[in-house]
Protein backbone atom coordinates (compact mmCIF):
# COMPACT_ATOMS: atom_id res chain seq x y z
CA UNK A 1 0.00 0.00 0.00
CA UNK A 2 1.74 3.13 -1.23
CA UNK A 3 1.01 6.60 0.07
CA UNK A 4 -0.02 8.99 -2.69
CA UNK A 5 3.08 11.17 -3.28
CA UNK A 6 2.77 14.88 -2.53
CA UNK A 7 6.38 15.98 -3.07
CA UNK A 8 9.73 14.72 -4.33
CA UNK A 9 11.52 12.21 -2.11
CA UNK A 10 14.45 9.89 -2.81
CA UNK A 11 15.68 7.10 -0.56
CA UNK A 12 18.57 4.69 -1.04
CA UNK A 13 20.13 2.21 1.37
CA UNK A 14 22.67 -0.56 1.00
CA UNK A 15 24.22 -2.87 3.52
CA UNK A 16 25.36 -6.30 4.49
CA UNK A 17 25.99 -8.53 7.42
CA UNK A 18 27.60 -11.78 8.41
CA UNK A 19 27.94 -14.34 11.13
CA UNK A 20 25.92 -17.51 10.88
CA UNK A 21 24.75 -16.36 7.45
CA UNK A 22 25.97 -13.64 5.07
CA UNK A 23 23.47 -11.28 3.44
CA UNK A 24 23.68 -8.18 1.26
CA UNK A 25 20.94 -5.80 0.21
CA UNK A 26 20.26 -2.68 -1.79
CA UNK A 27 16.98 -0.76 -1.62
CA UNK A 28 15.77 2.45 -3.15
CA UNK A 29 12.68 4.50 -3.90
CA UNK A 30 11.72 7.66 -5.74
CA UNK A 31 8.44 9.52 -5.57
CA UNK A 32 7.28 12.84 -6.95
CA UNK A 33 4.21 14.93 -7.72
CA UNK A 34 4.44 17.00 -10.90
CA UNK A 35 2.74 20.28 -11.71
CA UNK A 36 0.35 18.61 -14.16
CA UNK A 37 -1.03 16.53 -11.28
CA UNK A 38 0.71 13.27 -12.15
CA UNK A 39 2.22 11.43 -9.21
CA UNK A 40 4.81 8.68 -9.51
CA UNK A 41 6.24 6.19 -7.04
CA UNK A 42 9.11 3.84 -7.98
CA UNK A 43 10.82 1.36 -5.69
CA UNK A 44 13.27 -1.52 -5.97
CA UNK A 45 14.86 -4.04 -3.67
CA UNK A 46 17.69 -6.54 -4.11
CA UNK A 47 18.79 -9.08 -1.51
CA UNK A 48 21.10 -12.06 -1.73
CA UNK A 49 22.41 -14.48 0.82
CA UNK A 50 25.02 -17.19 0.95
CA UNK A 51 22.63 -19.28 3.04
CA UNK A 52 23.36 -21.35 6.13
CA UNK A 53 26.45 -23.50 5.65
CA UNK A 54 24.99 -26.65 7.21
CA UNK A 55 21.33 -26.28 6.30
CA UNK A 56 20.87 -29.99 5.44
CA UNK A 57 22.45 -33.17 6.74
CA UNK A 58 23.06 -36.20 4.53
CA UNK A 59 21.67 -39.26 6.33
CA UNK A 60 22.39 -42.74 4.96
CA UNK A 61 20.50 -45.81 6.17
CA UNK A 62 22.08 -49.29 6.25
CA UNK A 63 20.36 -52.42 4.94
CA UNK A 64 19.92 -55.61 6.95
CA UNK A 65 22.70 -57.19 4.91
CA UNK A 66 26.11 -57.60 6.50
CA UNK A 67 28.89 -56.51 4.15
CA UNK A 68 32.52 -55.54 4.10
CA UNK A 69 32.54 -54.49 0.42
CA UNK A 70 34.31 -51.17 -0.10
CA UNK A 71 34.35 -50.28 3.63
CA UNK A 72 34.15 -46.57 4.38
CA UNK A 73 35.00 -44.60 7.50
CA UNK A 74 34.09 -41.12 8.73
CA UNK A 75 30.34 -41.66 9.13
CA UNK A 76 28.76 -40.57 12.42
CA UNK A 77 26.19 -42.99 13.94
CA UNK A 78 22.72 -41.48 14.41
CA UNK A 79 19.06 -42.41 13.95
CA UNK A 80 16.28 -41.31 11.63
CA UNK A 81 13.29 -39.39 12.97
CA UNK A 82 11.58 -42.79 13.42
CA UNK A 83 14.45 -44.12 15.53
CA UNK A 84 15.96 -46.34 12.83
CA UNK A 85 19.78 -46.70 13.04
CA UNK A 86 21.48 -44.56 10.39
CA UNK A 87 24.69 -42.66 9.62
CA UNK A 88 25.38 -38.96 9.19
CA UNK A 89 27.60 -38.99 6.11
CA UNK A 90 27.87 -35.34 5.03
CA UNK A 91 26.45 -31.86 4.56
CA UNK A 92 24.49 -30.75 1.50
CA UNK A 93 25.94 -27.27 1.73
CA UNK A 94 24.35 -23.86 1.92
CA UNK A 95 21.26 -22.82 -0.02
CA UNK A 96 22.19 -19.46 -1.54
CA UNK A 97 19.25 -17.33 -2.59
CA UNK A 98 18.56 -14.08 -4.40
CA UNK A 99 15.46 -11.92 -4.24
CA UNK A 100 14.65 -8.97 -6.51
CA UNK A 101 11.52 -6.86 -6.76
CA UNK A 102 10.56 -3.55 -8.30
CA UNK A 103 7.37 -1.54 -8.60
CA UNK A 104 6.07 1.55 -10.32
CA UNK A 105 2.79 3.30 -9.56
CA UNK A 106 1.24 6.28 -11.32
CA UNK A 107 -1.37 8.50 -9.66
CA UNK A 108 -3.54 11.11 -11.34
CA UNK A 109 -6.47 13.27 -10.26
CA UNK A 110 -8.73 13.61 -13.29
CA UNK A 111 -10.73 16.24 -11.42
CA UNK A 112 -11.59 17.03 -7.82
CA UNK A 113 -14.04 14.11 -7.76
CA UNK A 114 -12.10 11.43 -9.64
CA UNK A 115 -8.67 9.90 -9.17
CA UNK A 116 -6.98 6.90 -10.76
CA UNK A 117 -3.94 4.76 -10.02
CA UNK A 118 -2.17 2.19 -12.19
CA UNK A 119 1.02 0.25 -11.81
CA UNK A 120 3.28 -2.71 -12.44
CA UNK A 121 5.18 -4.89 -9.97
CA UNK A 122 7.86 -7.54 -10.55
CA UNK A 123 9.16 -10.07 -8.07
CA UNK A 124 11.83 -12.74 -8.51
CA UNK A 125 13.11 -15.41 -6.11
CA UNK A 126 15.97 -17.76 -6.95
CA UNK A 127 17.17 -20.57 -4.65
CA UNK A 128 20.27 -22.47 -5.68
CA UNK A 129 23.09 -24.88 -4.87
CA UNK A 130 26.47 -24.73 -3.24
CA UNK A 131 29.23 -27.38 -2.93
CA UNK A 132 28.53 -30.25 -0.54
CA UNK A 133 30.78 -31.98 1.99
CA UNK A 134 31.25 -35.75 2.35
CA UNK A 135 32.56 -37.17 5.63
CA UNK A 136 33.28 -40.54 4.02
CA UNK A 137 36.82 -41.85 3.46
CA UNK A 138 38.11 -44.98 1.76
CA UNK A 139 40.93 -47.20 2.95
CA UNK A 140 43.45 -44.77 1.43
CA UNK A 141 41.95 -41.80 3.31
CA UNK A 142 40.54 -40.19 0.15
CA UNK A 143 37.16 -38.44 0.20
CA UNK A 144 34.34 -40.56 -1.23
CA UNK A 145 31.15 -39.14 -2.70
CA UNK A 146 30.49 -41.62 -5.52
CA UNK A 147 30.65 -45.35 -4.87
CA UNK A 148 27.70 -47.46 -5.98
CA UNK A 149 28.35 -50.36 -3.62
CA UNK A 150 29.78 -49.55 -0.18
CA UNK A 151 29.51 -50.53 3.47
CA UNK A 152 29.68 -48.64 6.76
CA UNK A 153 30.04 -50.34 10.12
CA UNK A 154 29.79 -53.76 8.51
CA UNK A 155 26.43 -53.03 6.81
CA UNK A 156 25.58 -52.28 3.19
CA UNK A 157 24.41 -48.71 2.53
CA UNK A 158 20.97 -48.55 0.96
CA UNK A 159 21.35 -47.15 -2.57
CA UNK A 160 25.09 -46.84 -2.23
CA UNK A 161 26.99 -43.55 -2.17
CA UNK A 162 26.17 -41.22 -5.06
CA UNK A 163 26.52 -37.47 -5.65
CA UNK A 164 22.72 -37.05 -5.81
CA UNK A 165 22.55 -38.02 -2.13
CA UNK A 166 24.54 -34.91 -1.27
CA UNK A 167 22.68 -32.41 -3.46
CA UNK A 168 20.08 -30.11 -1.94
CA UNK A 169 16.64 -31.10 -3.17
CA UNK A 170 14.91 -27.74 -3.22
CA UNK A 171 16.35 -25.47 -5.90
CA UNK A 172 13.65 -23.31 -7.40
CA UNK A 173 12.94 -20.17 -9.36
CA UNK A 174 9.85 -17.99 -9.15
CA UNK A 175 9.05 -14.99 -11.32
CA UNK A 176 5.92 -12.86 -10.84
CA UNK A 177 4.46 -9.98 -12.86
CA UNK A 178 1.48 -8.02 -11.55
CA UNK A 179 -0.51 -5.32 -13.33
CA UNK A 180 -3.10 -3.32 -11.43
CA UNK A 181 -5.31 -0.23 -11.55
CA UNK A 182 -7.83 1.53 -9.32
CA UNK A 183 -10.56 4.17 -9.79
CA UNK A 184 -12.23 6.32 -7.13
CA UNK A 185 -15.11 8.63 -8.01
CA UNK A 186 -17.29 10.90 -5.88
CA UNK A 187 -20.72 11.47 -7.44
CA UNK A 188 -21.63 14.01 -4.77
CA UNK A 189 -24.29 13.70 -2.09
CA UNK A 190 -22.03 11.18 -0.32
CA UNK A 191 -22.26 8.66 -3.18
CA UNK A 192 -18.85 7.13 -3.97
CA UNK A 193 -17.55 4.50 -6.37
CA UNK A 194 -14.48 2.30 -5.93
CA UNK A 195 -13.26 -0.07 -8.65
CA UNK A 196 -10.04 -2.01 -9.08
CA UNK A 197 -8.65 -4.71 -11.31
CA UNK A 198 -5.41 -6.68 -11.13
CA UNK A 199 -3.73 -9.37 -13.22
CA UNK A 200 -1.06 -11.68 -11.80
CA UNK A 201 1.23 -13.81 -13.99
CA UNK A 202 3.34 -16.24 -11.95
CA UNK A 203 5.87 -18.77 -13.18
CA UNK A 204 7.37 -21.25 -10.72
CA UNK A 205 9.83 -24.00 -11.64
CA UNK A 206 11.93 -26.44 -9.66
CA UNK A 207 14.64 -28.65 -11.25
CA UNK A 208 15.89 -31.69 -9.32
CA UNK A 209 18.64 -34.19 -10.06
CA UNK A 210 17.65 -37.75 -10.92
CA UNK A 211 18.10 -40.22 -8.04
CA UNK A 212 18.26 -43.20 -10.39
CA UNK A 213 21.44 -45.25 -10.20
CA UNK A 214 21.25 -45.63 -13.99
CA UNK A 215 20.61 -41.94 -14.76
CA UNK A 216 21.93 -40.89 -18.16
CA UNK A 217 23.83 -38.60 -18.16
CA UNK A 218 25.13 -39.63 -14.73
CA UNK A 219 24.51 -37.10 -11.97
CA UNK A 220 27.39 -35.07 -10.51
CA UNK A 221 27.49 -31.77 -8.69
CA UNK A 222 27.95 -29.96 -12.00
CA UNK A 223 25.05 -31.57 -13.88
CA UNK A 224 23.38 -34.70 -15.17
CA UNK A 225 19.90 -36.05 -15.80
CA UNK A 226 17.05 -34.54 -13.85
CA UNK A 227 13.40 -33.57 -13.65
CA UNK A 228 11.74 -30.19 -14.06
CA UNK A 229 8.46 -29.31 -12.36
CA UNK A 230 6.87 -26.09 -13.62
CA UNK A 231 3.64 -24.47 -12.45
CA UNK A 232 2.87 -21.39 -14.58
CA UNK A 233 -0.42 -19.84 -13.54
CA UNK A 234 -2.28 -16.55 -13.72
CA UNK A 235 -5.03 -14.77 -11.80
CA UNK A 236 -7.47 -11.97 -12.63
CA UNK A 237 -9.27 -10.08 -9.84
CA UNK A 238 -11.92 -7.36 -10.10
CA UNK A 239 -13.84 -5.45 -7.44
CA UNK A 240 -16.50 -2.77 -7.88
CA UNK A 241 -18.51 -1.19 -5.06
CA UNK A 242 -20.77 1.83 -4.54
CA UNK A 243 -21.49 3.43 -1.16
CA UNK A 244 -24.53 5.71 -0.78
CA UNK A 245 -26.66 7.18 1.99
CA UNK A 246 -30.19 5.93 2.61
CA UNK A 247 -32.16 9.20 2.45
CA UNK A 248 -35.11 8.22 4.61
CA UNK A 249 -32.94 6.92 7.48
CA UNK A 250 -30.48 9.16 9.36
CA UNK A 251 -26.86 7.97 9.64
CA UNK A 252 -27.55 5.05 7.31
CA UNK A 253 -25.34 4.01 4.38
CA UNK A 254 -25.70 1.20 1.88
CA UNK A 255 -22.80 -0.48 0.07
CA UNK A 256 -23.40 -2.77 -2.91
CA UNK A 257 -20.78 -4.40 -5.05
CA UNK A 258 -19.48 -7.16 -7.25
CA UNK A 259 -16.23 -9.14 -7.21
CA UNK A 260 -14.72 -11.79 -9.43
CA UNK A 261 -11.65 -13.99 -9.36
CA UNK A 262 -10.42 -16.23 -12.19
CA UNK A 263 -7.41 -18.54 -11.91
CA UNK A 264 -5.80 -20.75 -14.55
CA UNK A 265 -2.87 -23.16 -14.32
CA UNK A 266 -0.95 -25.00 -17.04
CA UNK A 267 1.69 -27.08 -15.28
CA UNK A 268 4.00 -29.82 -16.49
CA UNK A 269 6.68 -32.24 -15.36
CA UNK A 270 9.45 -33.29 -17.72
CA UNK A 271 12.89 -34.84 -18.07
CA UNK A 272 16.02 -32.69 -18.23
CA UNK A 273 19.25 -33.60 -19.96
CA UNK A 274 20.98 -31.34 -17.42
CA UNK A 275 19.25 -30.57 -14.12
CA UNK A 276 21.19 -27.31 -13.93
CA UNK A 277 19.67 -26.07 -17.19
CA UNK A 278 15.88 -25.84 -17.35
CA UNK A 279 16.16 -25.25 -21.12
CA UNK A 280 17.51 -28.79 -21.62
CA UNK A 281 14.02 -30.29 -21.40
CA UNK A 282 13.82 -33.41 -23.57
CA UNK A 283 10.29 -34.65 -22.94
CA UNK A 284 7.17 -34.44 -20.78
CA UNK A 285 6.11 -36.99 -18.16
CA UNK A 286 2.81 -35.30 -17.31
CA UNK A 287 0.83 -32.14 -17.93
CA UNK A 288 -2.16 -30.61 -16.21
CA UNK A 289 -4.46 -27.71 -16.96
CA UNK A 290 -7.27 -26.25 -14.94
CA UNK A 291 -9.20 -23.17 -13.99
CA UNK A 292 -11.41 -21.87 -11.22
CA UNK A 293 -13.79 -18.91 -11.15
CA UNK A 294 -15.40 -17.16 -8.21
CA UNK A 295 -18.22 -14.64 -8.78
CA UNK A 296 -19.58 -12.69 -5.83
CA UNK A 297 -22.23 -10.08 -5.19
CA UNK A 298 -22.56 -8.32 -1.85
CA UNK A 299 -24.64 -5.76 0.02
CA UNK A 300 -24.06 -4.12 3.40
CA UNK A 301 -26.10 -1.68 5.47
CA UNK A 302 -24.26 0.61 7.89
CA UNK A 303 -26.64 2.13 10.44
CA UNK A 304 -25.64 4.65 13.07
CA UNK A 305 -28.16 3.62 15.71
CA UNK A 306 -26.72 6.17 18.15
CA UNK A 307 -23.98 8.75 17.90
CA UNK A 308 -21.53 6.20 19.36
CA UNK A 309 -23.13 2.92 18.24
CA UNK A 310 -23.07 1.59 14.67
CA UNK A 311 -24.54 -1.64 13.33
CA UNK A 312 -23.45 -3.43 10.15
CA UNK A 313 -25.71 -5.96 8.45
CA UNK A 314 -24.68 -7.58 5.22
CA UNK A 315 -24.74 -10.56 2.95
CA UNK A 316 -22.64 -11.97 0.17
CA UNK A 317 -23.54 -14.50 -2.52
CA UNK A 318 -20.66 -16.57 -3.90
CA UNK A 319 -20.64 -18.88 -6.90
CA UNK A 320 -17.50 -20.97 -7.44
CA UNK A 321 -16.73 -23.40 -10.23
CA UNK A 322 -13.70 -25.35 -11.44
CA UNK A 323 -12.55 -27.88 -14.06
CA UNK A 324 -9.32 -29.40 -15.29
CA UNK A 325 -7.41 -32.15 -17.10
CA UNK A 326 -4.40 -34.29 -16.14
CA UNK A 327 -2.35 -36.25 -18.67
CA UNK A 328 0.43 -38.67 -17.71
CA UNK A 329 1.82 -40.95 -20.40
CA UNK A 330 -1.16 -42.70 -22.00
CA UNK A 331 -3.43 -41.84 -19.06
CA UNK A 332 -5.75 -38.82 -19.28
CA UNK A 333 -8.27 -37.75 -16.66
CA UNK A 334 -10.81 -35.02 -17.37
CA UNK A 335 -12.44 -33.38 -14.38
CA UNK A 336 -15.86 -32.13 -15.44
CA UNK A 337 -17.04 -28.67 -14.46
CA UNK A 338 -18.41 -28.60 -10.92
CA UNK A 339 -19.65 -25.70 -8.84
CA UNK A 340 -20.80 -24.58 -5.42
CA UNK A 341 -22.98 -21.58 -4.51
CA UNK A 342 -23.71 -20.13 -1.10
CA UNK A 343 -25.17 -17.07 0.60
CA UNK A 344 -23.15 -15.76 3.55
CA UNK A 345 -24.63 -13.33 6.12
CA UNK A 346 -22.79 -10.98 8.45
CA UNK A 347 -23.65 -8.80 11.46
CA UNK A 348 -21.48 -6.49 13.53
CA UNK A 349 -21.76 -3.82 16.23
CA UNK A 350 -19.22 -1.07 16.87
CA UNK A 351 -19.44 0.99 20.07
CA UNK A 352 -17.37 4.03 21.06
CA UNK A 353 -18.06 4.35 24.80
CA UNK A 354 -15.50 7.13 25.32
CA UNK A 355 -13.22 9.17 23.09
CA UNK A 356 -10.36 7.25 21.45
CA UNK A 357 -11.80 3.87 22.37
CA UNK A 358 -13.72 1.28 20.41
CA UNK A 359 -15.43 -2.00 21.20
CA UNK A 360 -16.80 -4.29 18.52
CA UNK A 361 -18.46 -7.65 18.12
CA UNK A 362 -19.21 -9.50 14.92
CA UNK A 363 -20.66 -12.74 13.64
CA UNK A 364 -20.76 -14.13 10.13
CA UNK A 365 -20.60 -17.12 7.84
CA UNK A 366 -17.75 -17.54 5.36
CA UNK A 367 -17.61 -19.27 2.00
Amino acid sequence: ITKVPTERAVHFTTGGGGGSVDQWWTRGSYQDRFKNGLGVSISFNHMDSAGYGDSDYVISTPTATNSTTNPLTGAIPTTTSQGTPAYWTGLKGARPWTQDNAQIKLFYDIDENTDIMAGFAWDSNDNGYSPYTSFLRNSSGAVVDNLGTASIGGKSIRGGVRPVNFLTSTPSYEDTHRYFSRLNHDFGNEITLKADISYLDLNFMSPTASNSATANPAVTYNGGAGTLSAIPNDRLDTNVSVRMPVKFLPRNYLTVGFASNHNTVDSYRGQLNNFRDENSLKGYDSTSTGSSTLLSGFIQDEWGILENLTAYTGGRFDHWETQGTITSGTFTKNYANRSVSQFNPKFALVWNPIEKSKLFASAGWAF
